[in-house]
């Protein structure tokens, strides 16, 4: 996604969420390659103990 889309959809999701928290994560990736199987994991892995900690300290 687009940094002008991610933008939008994240102002619609502050809009609609008034009382919540936004976290955004995203990896930037150098070369022409921006997503491999590899990457996809990785970054699958960051949110997982993202979701981990967070179970943790509530």
């Amino acid at each position: 996604m687009n940094r002008d889309r991610r933008v939008a959809k994240q102002s619609q999701l502050l809009r609609e969420n008034p009382n919540q928290v936004l976290v955004a994560t995203k990896l930037n990736i150098p070369g022409p390659f921006k997503t491999s199987p590899l990457i996809r994991r990785f970054f699958e892995a960051g949110l997982h103990r993202l979701e981990d900690q967070w179970l943790v300290t509530g």
